[in-house]
């Protein structure tokens, strides 16, 4: 090999260690100076949430949909909607603090059906819902049962200036 060449490449391998302990120098004085929370606006603020009702009976609400509920008349009016039959108490919500998103998987023939929020982020201009569709792998033993499954959530208002969006994503579920 040529003298010349085996100094490119020992050059080569110089910059590559030189520009990785650079961006380490910078990446540890970010953090030093502006703390973790550099990092997270990038990576979005996760938004706190509770569950507060979950199940696979929806009564009347058949279609795959979310809903926005901003005050106690609105999630009354869903409430009822839901619970036609026999209706549990209503989950108390300070609504001056609070929202609430009703999550909806549509109806399904049979059971094995689930839905759930697995995440929600404020990032950017955007308070993003990762919703996590379950459905039975097809060799999986199923009941043919007509099942409407929800999730319901309370989380913080959403601050002004942000859209509400989704991310669903499916889960084919092992048989149990």
């Amino acid at each position: 090999m040529p003298e010349g060449l085996r100094y490119t490449i020992f050059m080569k391998h110089i910059y590559i260690v030189a520009g990785l302990c650079a961006a380490a120098l910078i990446g540890g004085a970010a953090f030093y100076f502006f703390g973790s929370g550099f990092f997270a606006a990038a990576m979005g603020k996760t938004v706190p949430f509770s569950v507060v009702g979950r199940g696979q009976d929806a009564n009347e609400l058949t279609t795959q949909t979310n809903y926005r509920i901003k005050n106690m008349d609105q999630l009354q009016a869903l409430w009822t909607l839901m619970h036609a039959s026999e209706m549990p108490p209503l989950p108390q919500v300070d609504f001056s603090k609070n929202e609430v998103l009703a999550i909806m998987d549509g109806s399904h023939a049979t059971d094995g059906y689930d839905i759930r929020v697995v995440s929600v982020t404020d990032k950017d201009l955007e308070r993003v819902v990762a919703i996590e569709h379950m459905a039975p792998a097809p060799e999986c033993a199923v009941n043919s049962v007509l099942t409407s499954p929800f999730e319901i959530i309370v989380l913080p208002k959403m601050p002004e200036g942000l859209t509400l969006q989704h991310e669903d994503s499916l889960v084919i579920a092992a048989c149990q």
